[in-house]
């Protein structure tokens, strides 16, 4: 009876070991979310008001679109800027910060599309595609 309430107590002890582990994580989960969010505030770029050119963008197979400036435009697709989402907003960043971001939470950091490798084959190749190009 003695080894039957030992081993009730060691197993009592392993399960709350486990519980203190997945609340720890949890609890560390939330200030990593919380930090990557205050490193995010604290270096969003302004979108001007009158910014009236949609910007696409995919998140979680899903079309997105936030209204930025032409000069935003430039800088996003080159690579400058890019798009963090907190608290289910969509944000421009800088790519710097981006990158501390990234090394946190990749998931919440949006690039815009790295062209793929030109196809060898492509009539089209030597045309360069104009940045203003609307569809």
């Amino acid at each position: 009876m003695h080894k039957h309430l030992e081993q009730a107590a060691r197993e009592k002890q392993q399960k709350d070991l486990e519980l203190n582990k997945q609340r720890d994580a949890e609890l560390a989960s939330k200030a990593l979310v919380a930090e990557v969010g205050q490193i995010a505030q604290q270096h969003i770029i302004d979108i001007p008001k009158e910014a009236e050119l949609a910007y696409n963008f995919n998140h979680n197979n899903k079309v997105k679109k936030i209204y930025i400036t032409s000069e935003q435009q430039k800088d996003l697709t080159q690579g400058y800027l890019a798009i963090v989402v907190t608290d289910e907003t969509y944000s421009l960043i800088p790519d710097k910060i981006a990158e501390r971001i990234e090394s946190r939470l990749p998931e919440l950091v949006i690039r815009s599309q790295v062209e793929q490798e030109a196809d060898a084959n492509d009539p089209y190749a030597d045309y360069e595609i104009p940045d203003d190009l609307m569809w």
